[in-house]
């Protein structure tokens, strides 16, 4: 009686036509609806990046009639 050399080996399972992507979807993401000059603008001068900035950001647009001192009050009272 003759044994094979190699033993035989279970076959491979098939392989899958569309393999899953390793990230989300294009559908899942969120889409940037920030026009182009409004990402310039923002490239060129970012927002605050702390609370300090942010209420110095508000007494700004205060001082510049942007917002009126009851909008930055509460606004402030927000953020804090």
């Amino acid at each position: 009686m003759r044994y094979p050399s190699h033993p035989q080996q279970p076959p491979h399972p098939p392989v899958a036509d569309n393999p899953p992507s390793p990230g989300p979807q294009r559908s899942l993401r969120q889409e940037d609806k920030r026009g182009f000059l409004q990402k310039l603008a923002e490239f060129i001068h970012p927002g605050p990046d702390s609370k300090d900035e942010l209420i110095e950001t508000l007494a700004d647009a205060e001082d510049n009639d942007i917002i009126n001192a009851e909008s930055r009050i509460m606004l402030e009272g927000v953020a804090t």
